[in-house]
This record gives structure tokens, sequence and C-alpha cells, in this order.
């Protein structure tokens, strides 16, 4: 099920990517000026996702999974985790605030 999640993350980057890159210059524009009205929104969405897939490639792909990031011994998919619900928990807290 992790799996069919991670391919299904990566193939909705795939896709963005593609629509910014061979859409029309209305569609780019569009979403640039998306990105210019929120963009420390884009930003922590585009840093969750990254430790989403970091996790999801080092789970499935050992050989990627195993890379050494830091010196005290941590491998991507350790840093992808923890990233991953250390900005779950920082969504849950903003939202939290929003309600009140």
């Amino acid at each position: 099920m992790g799996f069919i999640a991670g391919c299904f993350l990566v193939a909705m980057i795939a896709k963005v990517f593609w629509d910014f890159f061979t859409g029309t210059s209305e569609k780019r524009r569009a979403m640039l000026q998306e990105y210019a009205s929120r963009p420390f929104e884009h930003i922590f969405l585009t840093v969750w996702m990254t430790f989403s897939v970091m996790f999801f490639f080092g789970i499935f792909f050992p050989l990627f999974g195993e890379i050494l990031l830091t010196n005290g011994g941590w491998q991507v998919w350790e840093v992808g985790i923890i990233g991953f619900f250390g900005m779950t928990a920082i969504h849950i807290f903003i939202n939290e605030n929003k309600k009140k």
C-alpha cells in the first residue's frame, strides 16, 4: 500500500512538472501567480513532499536508502520519516490555531 501511495506521489510531482514545461504560457503564468500569492505555503508543501519522497525511495530502493546523510550515521529514509512526521505535526498545529 505504501508503494502505491509513493508511486502516486511521484506521479503527481511529474504531472506538475510536465504541465509547467509543456503547458501554454497562460497556464504557466497562472501557476507562477498562484505561487507568488502564497509562497510560504508552497515552500512548506515542497519540503513536506521532499521528505515523503526521501522516505519512500529510502524504503523501497535500499541502495538509495542506505546513503548516510550526516556524520551521526543517519540514513536517507530516517531523515525522510522524521522530517515527514515533523512537517505533519507543524501542519496540524497550524490548522488547529487557524480554527480558533
